[in-house]
């Protein structure tokens, strides 16, 4: 059993990757066909549909070979091509693409986003484009140009990381120390915020624990996890994958397993990837070496505190590393040496957003297969429907 499970999570990973994949062979080959299954893009003249500039690439260039090639891959890649004369000041657009074989020295550099791109050296190019040949890119400092369309592959994935606009509202969970129950408590914050229909994600960010999925009882349910996700950085499809998690409670859940948790260095793609295509993404973060760069790109953080002094010391520890996002202490029970909600929350300098009791008999639950929030009226999905309302995620007038 556990080995068709593994065969179901690599084939919905070969999925997510399929879009790219194909990008890139039509590219490599010139491949019309592909690209007018992809969809017609227009080009745009200079300054037409500003608004569209998250999804447009801009290149200067006259040269027509050249355009037909970024314009086959733009369209592969569904984003707007904006073209741009030899000299051109660079416009607004979510990437810029620069003919190294026109560039001149006078002409304004263009800078932030921009990559170098140029078709094969020595082919004939025509009595009707005018380039500048032998001229010295580096001379303006530019790094080595894309060649197309042999490069193909790797304008497509550039183009895919450039026009990922984050939408969603990304909120993470953490624990002052360890055993209070904030995964469960990320659980029951992204099962009532999906509740309120925002398409909505939870994802484990334990590098090394067991797995969310066991947590939510789902782990012999199909879909992608952590360990199956292994394309390049940027090399994902928003909405394949997100189709590809498994779903629990209308929540999309990516998880560790068995096989491992987030990669180091390839986990800041896959989250750009899925706040691209969902509404709000829930992160349950561990209190692992390397956590305050998932705390840094959080929208708000909820720190889950108990009543006791190694709470507050966990919770002072952290702030240093917090950063500016918006910080919700929600602090729990019991307390076994008489501290309240209130004193540990003025010993964390922090406002108290809400208390919660102990939810004493869930433990024996979910020995039985019963998941956090499960207990629609227990303490523990209470705080999840008051953290949501706090946050702006469901309706203020949602009884308790």
């Amino acid at each position: 059993m556990a080995s068709s499970s593994a065969r179901d999570r690599h084939a919905r990973a070969r999925k997510a990757r399929r879009g790219t994949r194909a990008a890139a062979r039509g590219a490599r080959r010139g491949d019309g066909e592909a690209a007018a299954r992809a969809g017609s893009t227009a080009v745009d003249a200079p300054g037409k549909h500003p608004g569209r500039a998250e999804r447009t690439v801009a290149l200067r260039s006259a040269d027509a070979a050249l355009i037909e090639q970024v314009r086959a891959v733009c369209e592969l890649v569904q984003v707007g091509v904006l073209l741009c004369p030899p000299g051109a000041a660079p416009p607004h657009a979510a990437l810029l693409l620069d003919s190294t074989d026109e560039r001149a020295p006078d002409h304004p550099a263009w800078e932030g986003r921009a990559i170098g791109v140029r078709l094969p050296a020595g082919r004939d190019t025509g009595p009707d484009t005018a380039l500048h040949q032998g001229r010295d890119p580096a001379g303006q400092g530019a790094p080595a140009a894309l060649v197309l369309p042999e490069q193909g592959e790797e304008l497509v994935r550039r183009i895919r990381a450039a026009v990922q606009v984050r939408r969603a509202h990304v909120v993470g969970v953490l624990g002052a120390r360890g055993g209070l129950g904030a995964s469960s408590l990320a659980s029951v914050l992204s099962r009532a915020v999906a509740q309120h229909h925002h398409r909505t994600a939870l994802v484990d960010l334990d590098s090394v624990g067991t797995g969310l999925d066991l947590l939510l009882g789902i782990e012999e349910v199909p879909g992608v996890r952590w360990a199956d996700l292994t394309a390049p950085a940027g090399d994902y499809d928003s909405s394949e994958l997100t189709a590809a998690l498994p779903v629990w409670r209308d929540v999309r859940v990516l998880s560790a397993d068995w096989r491992g948790g987030v990669p180091a260095p390839g986990g800041g793609a896959v989250l750009e990837a899925l706040w691209a295509d969902l509404d709000v993404v829930v992160l349950d973060i561990a209190r692992h070496h390397g956590w305050h760069q998932w705390a840094g790109l959080c929208d708000e953080l909820v720190v889950l505190a108990g009543c006791d002094v190694m709470s507050a010391a966990g919770v002072q520890s952290s702030r240093r590393a917090l950063g500016a996002a918006p910080v919700r202490l929600v602090v729990r029970g019991p307390a076994p040496g008489g501290l309240t909600a209130r004193e540990v929350a003025q010993a964390c300098d922090l406002p108290l957003t809400t208390q919660m009791r102990a939810e004493r008999s869930l433990s024996a639950a979910m020995e039985r297969g019963v998941a956090p929030g499960d207990h629609s009226k227990g303490p523990l999905m209470r705080t999840g429907r008051a953290l949501a309302r706090t946050l702006g995620l469901a309706d203020p007038a949602t009884a308790s």
